[in-house]
């Protein structure tokens, strides 16, 4: 991407839910290969302070996106105006061996 193209990116900022982890990897992988810059984007990862959560950070202006859990449903009940673009599903593998 040239420097011209590349100041007409929106800045954007993605509140994350925890420290910065393996979980989060394909956001960072997302901003390296260049997907967001593609779609007029760039990103900045913000990792919590755990005094503000994700779907606060977003509702007072801290960042325009947000990675949360089912909390969302309980702030949206109570009228937050919020809008999921996606869910992603996850689960914790463990691998384990049984000795005779």
């Amino acid at each position: 991407m040239s420097a011209i193209d590349a100041s007409a990116l929106e800045k954007a900022r993605l509140h994350i839910k925890w420290k910065h982890q393996f979980q989060f990897a394909g956001y960072y992988a997302a901003i390296e290969k260049g997907f967001y810059k593609e779609h007029g984007l760039d990103i900045e990862i913000l990792e919590p302070d755990f005094a503000t959560d994700s779907v606060t950070a977003v509702l007072v202006g801290q960042a325009e996106f947000g990675v949360g859990n089912s909390d969302l449903l309980l702030y949206k009940h109570r009228g937050a105006q919020l809008v999921v673009l996606g869910v992603i599903f996850s689960t914790i593998t463990t691998f384990f061996h049984h000795t005779y």
